[in-house]
This record gives structure tokens, sequence and C-alpha cells, in this order.
């Protein structure tokens, strides 16, 4: 039975009520798409004429066909599976490089560096990662035995409330936004940093009070002047660091996809390393010019 190229993806990433974005979609001979309230309807035609027809929805946050029906010739609808839940389990382990992949890089006078290795043991064929201990041999790893910890196993958790639907060619896509590998566990390092950068703008304020206390102003000298003047441009660089990095967290929060994830990370990484550099070239400067 052909499905046309029909590809039903599931991305890491987390969207909002909802809402199917089918502005990426065209017609396409033999397949279409279309969204009935809460269901996406996919029909397409299979390799002896018959067609096909998927309803998917979105039920506390977890993408199910609701419907999965086939006919022959215009006849009647025939129910094939409905209320369908998908489930993934993900199995991962250590890749590792066998001798006799070794020995031929050898021949050819290819050091063996772990970059060489690393890039090598993709390629290996005699290769089996979920044997534990593993078994000794020409054809064997050469770091062996494996150990159990080495090998993880995460299934498939949603948060779906969305879905998208792009069409290229003769190639259909419904992705449903809001899949992850097991809990996402990571120490809160933005959360910290946040409240850090919070305590530093609430300590440069109360010194900004003990200043006015003692009767030094902006416009009292061209002394505090100055010192207001690179105080002041600090905490608005600061600021700014903050609400990238306010941005970066609550992107974290949302479970928003992982590639704006990453991007909006490396923006606030790139903002602040740079205000880094900056501030270091300007005390710099003080210290040469004092």
């Amino acid at each position: 039975m052909k499905l046309h190229l029909f590809v039903l993806g599931m991305t890491l990433c987390a969207a909002a009520d909802l809402n199917c974005d089918l502005k990426d979609y065209k017609q396409i001979d033999g397949v279409s798409a279309e969204l009935r309230g809460e269901t996406l309807e996919v029909v397409w035609s299979g390799e002896r004429g018959e067609q096909l027809r998927a309803g998917f929805i979105i039920r506390n946050g977890q993408p199910l066909v609701s419907d999965l029906e086939a006919r022959k010739n215009g006849g009647k609808w025939v129910v094939l599976g409905k209320d369908l839940t998908p489930e993934f389990e993900v199995t991962s382990g250590k890749r590792r490089l066998s001798e006799q992949q070794m020995a031929p890089l050898r021949a050819l006078g290819i050091a063996l560096t772990p970059a060489v290795v690393e890039r090598e043991k993709w390629f290996a064929f005699w290769d089996a990662p979920l044997n534990v201990p593993g078994h000794q041999g020409s054809n064997a790893a050469v770091d062996l035995p494996r150990k159990p910890e080495e090998i993880q196993r995460a299934w498939a958790t949603f948060q779906v409330t969305g879905c998208q639907v792009n069409s290229d060619g003769a190639r259909l896509e419904a992705n449903f936004p809001g899949v992850s590998l097991g809990d996402e566990k990571s120490f809160p390092w933005l959360g910290i940093t946040i409240l850090l950068g919070m305590a530093f703008l609430a300590g440069q304020w109360l010194a900004w009070s003990e200043l006015h206390a003692r009767g030094f102003y902006v416009n009292t000298n061209p002394n505090s002047s100055f010192v207001f003047l690179l105080t002041i441009a600090h905490a608005v660089h600061l600021a700014g660091g903050m609400i990238a990095l306010l941005w970066a967290g609550s992107t974290s929060l949302l479970h928003r996809p992982v590639e704006s994830r990453r991007i909006v990370v490396d923006v606030a990484a790139w903002y602040w390393h740079f205000m880094g550099v900056l501030w270091i070239y300007v005390f710099g400067l003080l210290a040469f010019a004092r």
C-alpha cells in the first residue's frame, strides 16, 4: 500500500492553542490536507487506486489518529482503526571502532587520533552497541567490555497543542510540534544568572542612592558626572543582557522548539561575550589613562 510520500513528523518543540498552520501547504495531486474543526484530515491515494483517510487530533497534549479509513473506487469508507496513540521509544548506546577498521587506517599511515576515531567509528559495520559486555574477535570493538550504563532508553513525551502542514513537490508533511524524549533535566544556569543580574542591578541602585545621600549627583562635578555616566551605561547594557536571558529562559519554560531555544541562547551568549570584551576594553583604557 503506497502512502504517496506522505510523512507524519513529530518534532521536538511546542506550540500554543490548537492552531494548524497550512500557509506552506499547496494542493498536491493524489494527496490533500484539510482542517475540519479540531481534526486535521489527510486523504491520499494508494497504489491500486484505493483511497485512504486519516484524521489527526490533539487530546491533552497527545497527538492521536482519531480515524484511519480506506475505500475502493469511491465506495464506502472502511474503518481500519480509531483513537490510535503513537508511542516512541529510543534506545541509544556508545559507538565504537573495531580493530578490523583500524588496521587499514594504520596501513595508510593515518594517525588514530581521537578526532579520527570519532569520525571513523560512524562508518563501522561490525558494531553492536547494545551487546553487553560484547564479544572479542577481529571484528570486535577495541575498548570492550561494554558497560550497562552506556545504554540509555527514553520514551517520547508529548506537549502538543498545534500542527504545521507543508508541501514540497509530491511530498506532504504534517508536523505536530511538542515531542521530547523523557524529562529534560538541566542545571538552572539561566535562572541563576538572571537572579545574579537582578541582584547586581539592585546593588547598583543602592549605590546610586548612597551617592545621592552623600550629596553626589550627576551635575555635582565632572568626576561625579563621569561616574554616573559609566555606571548608568553599564546598568543599561546589563539590563539588555537581562532581557536576552529572560527571553532565553521563557523559551525553555514554554518548551519552544529546540532550534528556537538554541538560537535564543546563542544570541544571548554572543551579547554577553561582546559586552564582556567591551567592558574589559573600557576598564583597560581607564587603567592606561590613569
